[in-house]
């Protein structure tokens, strides 16, 4: 099933950078979603894919911060929650030319997050609430975030507001209100049994060893459906269709049944000068 690629494939060369500095912090991390699915499957990255999805535990979080602080040093940029204050299921990263070559097929990783709660593994999409008006409320969310910076990061109306209003307000205002966002709002989280995360096993992928679930026909039954053997490049296209809300591992639950992240105003601060170009000025 698992497929020999060359090493000097520039697919081989990204995955190999990443994998080897993750490990020099002794990191476990496995292969997730559409990664896990094209490695087990068909033993390449997906054609029309530009990123990898890899998963960690959230108690591992300090490993993967030092990883991510060698990346940043080696020229790549990162995306900490979409931007937010704190850190609860992904973080961005994005390669620049000098480690990917000129016209690559992937420049980007994606890390989730998943935490332990009783016999599952849990990943909440805090920048996706779900339910009615569940768009306005993103909107709403998404330009809080704005009040936190310094007028400089930002254009428009808002620079004015942020240079105008005490830093110390803008603050206690953000964390207000994120708090009633974390006590009332809803998404739609992944869950997976837990055991399909504990227990891993290793496939050779790009030439390289990666983890991924053990019981894999299981995991990726539940996290893409019966018919996940047979090739869909229109899959995530059906995200508000009935194919993408029949399957297992998506669940809507509130916020609050897992802990609420540590908010830390330095995090956002301390990479917004390591943004992809077209993020750092904030609209």
């Amino acid at each position: 099933r698992i497929k020999i690629t060359n090493n000097s494939d520039s697919n081989y060369k990204v995955l190999k950078y990443i994998s080897d500095i993750l490990a020099s912090e002794n990191l476990e991390f496995w292969l997730e979603g559409g990664t896990a699915l094209s490695a087990y499957r068909d033993g390449l990255i997906f054609k029309w894919e530009h990123d990898i999805d890899l998963a960690i535990w959230y108690n591992d979080l300090p490993k993967l911060m030092s990883a991510i602080n060698k990346f940043v040093s080696d020229g790549c940029k990162i995306r900490i929650q979409k931007g937010f204050p704190f850190i609860d299921n992904i973080i961005q990263l994005y390669l620049p030319q000098n480690i990917t070559g000129s016209n690559p097929h992937l420049n980007q990783i994606d890390f989730y997050i998943y935490q332990q709660k009783d016999d599952f593994a849990y990943m909440r999409w805090f920048t996706s609430p779900s339910g009615k008006y569940s768009e306005k409320i993103k909107k709403f969310f998404f330009r809080h975030k704005r009040i936190l910076l310094p007028a400089k990061h930002i254009y428009g109306k808002m620079s004015y507001f942020n240079l105008i209003i005490p830093k110390k307000i803008r603050f206690f205002y953000f964390k207000l209100f994120f708090h009633l966002y974390y006590k009332f709002g809803k998404c739609i989280y992944h869950i997976h049994p837990i055991k399909y995360f504990t227990k891993l096993k290793t496939i050779n992928f790009y030439n390289i060893p990666f983890k991924i679930a053990y019981e894999t026909e299981n995991y990726l039954s539940h996290r893409y459906g019966p018919n996940w053997e047979t090739p869909d490049s229109g899959f995530n296209s059906d995200f508000y269709k009935e194919k993408w809300k029949r399957i297992q591992a998506r669940k809507e639950l509130k916020f609050s049944i897992l802990k609420k992240p540590k908010i830390d105003f330095k995090l956002q601060m301390k990479y917004i000068n390591h943004l992809p170009d077209h993020m750092n000025e904030v609209p």
